[in-house]
């Protein structure tokens, strides 16, 4: 379980390589965001709904500041993933599904901040933490609320179109990066304990 938490969860190979930290910001970008995810899916039945009924307003806040950040750094990772692909040609495969998911992600991403900054700049968030993101709050003046509403339209569908896509790609292996790994880290010797195995993931599949 630890190599698989240090590989899967930590990223620990795919790191090894200079691209490989931005496929690592894009990850973490998804795991901090299913708690956004999860909001939504709840606004969809109760739209008043919200964490901070949960978990108070100030850990609410923290935790739109953490996506926000995590969504700028998603956005810079995806713009490099791009740039390699197009400008690498020649060392790098790069396939319609990664493109389309790549354009997925951005969008998934740059809908969420679009609809913080609406938030900022309707008076219904504070900017503090958020000086980039409030900056572009500037941006919708008395539209903020039409844009937030179609930012919102935009991330529920790219997330929607997401799910949809992955097991018809090759990058189903956002999913199954877990029990894979642990099935391939895993043995067992003749005495029924568990064993380390000599094997490694090949990370080529990340390319």
């Amino acid at each position: 379980m630890k190599h698989t938490l240090a590989v899967a969860f930590g990223q620990g190979r795919i790191r090894e390589r200079w691209w490989g930290w931005f496929h690592a910001v894009i990850f973490y970008a998804f795991v901090v965001f299913l708690s956004g995810s999860f909001e939504l899916l709840v606004q969809c039945i109760y739209p008043d709904w919200n964490w901070s009924h949960l978990i108070g307003e100030s850990l609410a806040q923290i935790n739109i500041w953490i996506q926000t950040y995590f969504a700028w750094l998603g956005i810079v990772a995806v713009v490099v993933l791009s740039v390699r692909r197009m400008v690498c040609r020649k060392r790098v495969y790069a396939s319609i599904d990664a493109y389309i998911i790549l354009v997925c992600i951005g969008l998934i991403l740059s809908s969420h901040i679009a609809s913080v900054s609406c938030l900022i700049s309707q008076g219904n968030m504070s900017a503090a933490g958020l000086p980039v993101t409030g900056a572009l709050g500037h941006l919708w003046g008395s539209d903020a609320e039409t844009v937030r509403h179609i930012a919102m339209g935009v991330h529920i569908l790219c997330i929607s179109f997401f799910l949809v896509w992955i097991p018809r790609g090759k990058h189903l292996h956002i999913f199954l990066a877990f029990p894979a790994i642990f099935s391939q880290y895993r043995r067992y010797d003749d005495a029924g304990d568990g064993i380390i195995g000599a094997t490694t993931p090949d990370i080529s599949a990340y390319e």
